[in-house]
């Protein structure tokens, strides 16, 4: 296809294309059917579509979960940092996305060169962006429990291959096995 640029800047072929690729599809989708635009995006058509053939539709489900679920999650901090947290002076961590559930509990793996996870932390409260800090939502540490005898992380957790890069979510089972075994 032969690209030329018009007075805008814009490629006018490119556009050209989309326009009547968006165009016959669209002509030949009716109602209620799907129609398909030149960049792969699907829409569903809606015109057309009378009230009685809508109150006839399957009403929309709805979320069966009524409370939301404490959760644990591990997380990967600097050892530089993590002994920070075991002298008292590092009250928070500050994280640029969270979970949608609450945290519970901070399960705590330190990187290279310690390789293991050394601590589990009650978490007091989780306050939004811009309270604390400007763009980062703030995870207050209550309560820190160092592990006495600190696992590396396939030795705890079989099932992960790579430590966490972001966050890992845990289910309270596990956390407490961790603290039986390894606290």
């Amino acid at each position: 296809m032969k690209r030329t640029t018009g007075k805008a800047g814009k490629t006018d072929s490119v556009a050209a294309s989309r326009k009547s690729v968006k165009k016959a599809t669209t002509k030949a989708s009716g109602a209620g059917t799907t129609r398909t635009a030149m960049w792969g995006t699907t829409k569903k058509a809606n015109t057309g579509t009378s009230k009685t053939a809508m109150a006839k539709a399957a009403p929309k489900k709805r979320s069966t979960r009524s409370k939301v679920t404490p959760k644990s999650v591990m997380v990967s901090i600097r050892p530089e940092f993590v002994e920070l947290i075991f002298a008292g002076k590092k009250k928070f961590e500050y994280r640029s996305k969270v979970t949608k559930d609450p945290i519970t509990r901070l399960v705590i793996y330190a990187p290279l060169p310690v390789q293991r996870i050394v601590a589990v932390a009650e978490v007091d409260k989780t306050y939004p962006p811009g309270t604390k800090e400007p763009d980062c939502y703030a995870i207050h540490l209550a309560k820190v429990h160092r592990l006495s005898k600190p696992p590396r992380l396939q030795e705890a957790f079989p099932r992960f291959r790579t430590p966490p890069q972001w966050i890992f979510a845990l289910e309270e089972a596990e956390v407490d096995a961790l603290l039986k075994k390894f606290g």
